[in-house]
């Protein structure tokens, strides 16, 4: 019985807080015929909500906040080299790469994956995730920079990660 998992998290990172986060996990098991998938979220609590699937370690999940949080200077870095929003790999550490995408409002969008992803995936996961936010921030109830808590938000963020990643 062997398994491989692959583990996303996806967070939107304003000017210093987290605005949303949303983990994404595929698990394949060789007993399976179609793998478990699922997506997680998490409330503005800090609470986990999701569709199901394979949960993570709290280990995992501690490394992969570590990892992103790490690879926000390195965002800054390449952000002022880069002239375009989508950054591509800004940081790898082990086994697991972080992509990136700044707005022009310095709203940073970060991807955490095991690097088996084509770039034109993620490249298009964050433009459906732009365009998703830029609609989201015009709605006159949203103050900027605060928590989205929008389940409309939540939700065809995650149908976005479904269509690119699972």
């Amino acid at each position: 019985m062997s398994s491989t998992y692959q583990n996303f998290r996806f967070v939107i990172v304003g000017s210093g807080d987290p605005l949303y986060s949303t983990e994404i996990n595929r698990g394949l098991s060789s007993n399976q015929q179609s793998g478990s998938s699922g997506i997680q979220g998490e409330n503005s609590s800090g609470t986990k909500e999701g569709t199901g699937g394979s949960g993570s370690s709290g280990g995992e999940n501690s490394q992969s906040w570590f990892v992103l949080h790490c690879s926000l200077d390195m965002v800054d870095n390449i952000s002022w080299t880069n002239g375009g929003m989508f950054l591509k790999t800004v940081d790898k550490m082990m086994s697991q790469q972080v992509s990136a995408f700044q707005t022009a409002g310095s709203i940073k969008f970060l991807l955490i994956h095991s690097g088996q992803r084509q770039e034109d995936s993620i490249k298009n996961f964050f433009h459906d995730v732009y365009e998703l936010y830029v609609k989201h921030s015009m709605n006159p109830l949203y103050k900027y920079g605060t928590a989205i808590t929008s389940k409309t938000f939540d939700s065809r963020v995650r149908a976005s990660a479904r269509k690119y990643f699972l």
